[in-house]
């Protein structure tokens, strides 16, 4: 990978499951654990991003879904999830 600008070393501690993973991942993707952790960093803030957006673009939606979800539980077409045990017994 090519990196774009400056770059800092930075210590972690890792417990031993976890560096495990870490060098899995490394050496599946043919790269450094650098590289590993730059990329899962960038595709988390993507996602974040993108999932952002998506709540944008559907606010409407959602907040249609919300609704009506509300006005049938008042109407009593759907039970709580505490009521669904206690009438199974759980």
């Amino acid at each position: 990978m090519v990196y774009d600008g400056l770059m800092k070393r930075v210590e972690l501690l890792l417990d031993d499951e976890t560096d495990e993973r870490l060098n899995s991942f490394a050496e599946a993707h043919n790269c450094d654990k650098a590289e590993v952790l730059l990329q899962i960093i960038r595709a988390n803030t993507l996602t974040e991003a993108e999932l952002e957006e998506i709540e944008e673009a559907n606010a409407e939606e959602f907040a249609r879904q919300v609704k009506r979800s509300e006005e049938n539980f008042k109407a009593g077409r759907f039970k709580t999830w505490e009521e669904v045990k206690r009438k199974a017994g759980l």
